[in-house]
């Protein structure tokens, strides 16, 4: 089983997740739960963030980003950067997600 499909079952099955999307550093989505369309709008809105965040993190004195999270009304996106892909979770705003 590969890297990715192996952190994809591990967060798709966290009680409240609803979409798992994997996408490379330059945004290119590798495997998602979500529509193909909305993945890629995700993954063009968030591959810069990330990017921005591992260099704001090394800046401030961090030697490694570990996770991003955004909380709106309508759900929490959780982003966990890696060296070779990053994962966006998608969840209700009120569930629990420890990584």
């Amino acid at each position: 089983m590969s890297e990715v499909e192996e952190h994809f079952k591990k967060l798709i099955a966290l009680k409240g997740v609803h979409a798992v999307m994997a996408m490379t550093s330059d945004g290119i989505v590798v495997r998602t739960t979500m529509e193909a369309a909305t993945a890629v709008h995700y993954a063009a809105m968030y591959a810069p963030l990330v990017q921005e965040s591992r260099m704001a993190a090394t800046e401030l004195g961090g030697n490694r980003l570990k996770t991003i999270r955004l909380r709106t009304t309508k759900h929490e996106v959780i982003i966990i950067p890696g060296a070779r892909y990053s994962f966006l979770v998608l969840q209700q705003p009120d569930a629990s997600f420890d990584h």
